[in-house]
Parts: C-alpha cells; structure tokens; sequence
C-alpha cells in the first residue's frame, strides 16, 4: 500500500482505469472520464458544506431557468427579425410538402 501523498491525479486515474476494466471490459465500451468532469461542475456549485444537496440543487434550478431564458430570447429575436424583414416560418414543421405531397 502507498500513502496518500502519492496518489496524484494520474495515479488515480489508473487506479479507476483498472477498475472499470475489471468490471466492464475495455475502457472504450465504458469511459468514466465525462461523469467526473460533471463531478466536478457540481462541485463547483457547492456554497454551503452542511447542505450540499440544496446548493447543487439550488444552483441547477437558476442554471437552467438562464438557459431557458436565453433561448427564449433568441427565438423570439429570430421571428422579431423574420417579421421586420417580411418572412414567416411554415405553420407546419415540414418545409417539402410540395415534394411529399403526391405519396400522402
């Protein structure tokens, strides 16, 4: 057994290498890298150490909330711009209908 100052980041990466290839077979079918990537976005949100739980879940909440009001705002500026500029979008999601038309 090594002490813990010798772990650094690449030891520890081969001691979950070797892991995951015990349990799964090679680490191509089964690659841990972009959980602990997330592992660490989460991390990131913690504010308060007694209560983990509710800064990552308050953190994720107001994430996407932005996120949605992001996209929101694009899509409406993208039909702003169509209306200024006299362009309207398809009422249905099919842009070819003069193509499918004679197989319906």
């Amino acid at each position: 057994y090594f002490p813990p100052s010798f772990f650094d980041i690449m030891v520890h990466l081969v001691v979950h290498l070797v892991r995951e290839v015990r349990l799964c077979g090679p680490v191509y079918f089964r690659w841990m890298y972009p959980f602990e990537r997330y592992m660490k976005v989460l991390k990131g949100y913690v504010q308060n150490r007694t209560r983990p739980e509710g800064c990552i879940a308050e953190r994720y909440i107001a994430e996407e909330a932005v996120e949605f009001c992001i996209y929101l705002m694009l899509v409406q500026l993208e039909c702003l711009q169509a209306k200024k500029m006299g362009v309207s979008k398809p009422l249905s999601g099919c842009t070819n209908t003069e193509e499918i038309l004679p197989y319906i």
